[in-house]
C-alpha cells in the first residue's frame, strides 16, 4: 500500500451526506444569532479551542487524481516540497511601493450570544482582503457570512503587523534562506509565540503555525523556498490526495501533530494546499485524527483557502 492508499483508508472518500445534514441542521438552529468578531489570522487559533467544546464540523472533501509537473504519481510529500520550493524561489520579490495583496475565505468559530441566553459558539464563513507593503503599511478589509458589518482597517504600526503574522515584518524580511538555519530561526520565533499561547490551545504545538505567517507573509521568496525545503525533512510530514480550489488542482500536504497539553490529549493534522504552478500556499485545514465529540475520526475543524499577487498600489485588486 503507497502513501496515498494509506491515508485514504483513513480518511475515506469524503461522503457528503453527513456534511450537508451537520450544515442544514446548524444553519437552522443558528438562524438569527449575531456573532462577534475574530481577529484575522488568530481565529484559527481560537477556532480550535471552541471547537474542542464540540460544536460542527465539516468531513474532507472529494480526492482526485496525482499526476502533474509539480510532482509525479504517488510522489512522497517530500518530492512535492522540493519541487514546490524550487517553483516559489523564482517568483518575484515585493519591491518599494508595491503591495502584496492577499484575499482569502476562512471557516472559523465564533462566540455569539442568543438574546437573553448564554454565550456559545458558531460556524461562519469570514473573507478577507490583505495588502501589505515594505515601508510597513497594512490595510485589512473583512466581512463575514453574517449581520456583522464589514470593516476596513489602515495602519503602520509594527505591532499590528505582529499581531497578525507573529512577528514584526522587519523579523520576517530578515529570515536567513538557508533551510538549517531558518529552521533555528522559526523555532525561536515559535517560542516565543508558545510562551503567550494558553495551554489549553492545541495549535500551540503545531508544527506548521509559523510556517503560515512565513508563506502567506511577505517575506523573500528565497526564504519561502527554503522553509518549504525544511518541511519536507520534517518527521512525520506526508502526502494526501489531491484537491480543487476554485476548480484549480492543489497538492495536500499534511503533518500530524499531538496537542498534549490539552484535556484530553488531541492529535490533529495540519494541512497545507499548494499550487502545483507556482508553489504557493493556496489554503490550509486542521483535521482531527481521533473522534472528536460526536464526529468521526478525520472531521474538518477548521479551514481557509488563499490567494496572492503583487499589485501597485494600496486598495487595488489584480484582474481576473
Amino acid at each position: 500500500m503507497n502513501e496515498i492508499e494509506a491515508i485514504r483508508s483513513f480518511y475515506g472518500e469524503g461522503a457528503e451526506a453527513p456534511s450537508d445534514r451537520i450544515w442544514r441542521d446548524f444553519e437552522r438552529r443558528t438562524a438569527g444569532v449575531r456573532p462577534r468578531r475574530l481577529r484575522p489570522r488568530v481565529a484559527v487559533a481560537i477556532a480550535l479551542v471552541a471547537a474542542v467544546a464540540g460544536v460542527l464540523a465539516f468531513l474532507p472533501t472529494s480526492r482526485h487524481s496525482h499526476v502533474g509537473p509539480l510532482a509525479p504519481k504517488n510522489a512522497a510529500a517530500a518530492t512535492v516540497l522540493r519541487r514546490a520550493a524550487t517553483k516559489i524561489a523564482g517568483l518575484p520579490d515585493l519591491g518599494p511601493g508595491q503591495f502584496l495583496y492577499s484575499s482569502g475565505t476562512r471557516t472559523v468559530i465564533s462566540s455569539v450570544t442568543p438574546p437573553g441566553g448564554k454565550p456559545r459558539s458558531v460556524w461562519r464563513h469570514e473573507h478577507e482582503a490583505l495588502w501589505v507593503s515594505l515601508d510597513g503599511t497594512f490595510r485589512d478589509q473583512w466581512t463575514s457570512d453574517r449581520s456583522t458589518p464589514p470593516t476596513t482597517e489602515t495602519s503602520d504600526s509594527p505591532r499590528a503587523f505582529a499581531q497578525s503574522f507573529g512577528m514584526t515584518l522587519a523579523e520576517m524580511r530578515a529570515l536567513p534562506s538557508d533551510p538549517a538555519t531558518l529552521t533555528t530561526r522559526l523555532h525561536e520565533i515559535d517560542e516565543r509565540l508558545k510562551a503567550a499561547t494558553p495551554a489549553t490551545d492545541p495549535t500551540r504545538d503545531d508544527p506548521f503555525r509559523v510556517a503560515i505567517s512565513v508563506l502567506i507573509g511577505p517575506s523573500r521568496p528565497a526564504v519561502k523556498a527554503a522553509l518549504l525545503d525544511a518541511l519536507a525533512k520534517l518527521p512525520g510530514v506526508r502526502r494526501l490526495p489531491d484537491e480543487n480550489i476554485d476548480g484549480e488542482r492543489v497538492f495536500a500536504i499534511a503533518a500530524r501533530f499531538r496537542a498534549s497539553l490539552t484535556k484530553p490529549p488531541l492529535a490533529f493534522d495540519h494541512v497545507l494546499l499548494l499550487d502545483p504552478t507556482t508553489g504557493q500556499l493556496r489554503g490550509a485545514r486542521y483535521v482531527s485524527v481521533g473522534s472528536f465529540g460526536d464526529l468521526p475520526p478525520g472531521t474538518t475543524t477548521s479551514q481557509w483557502e488563499w490567494q496572492q499577487a503583487i499589485v501597485s498600489k494600496l486598495g487595488e485588486r489584480p484582474s481576473k
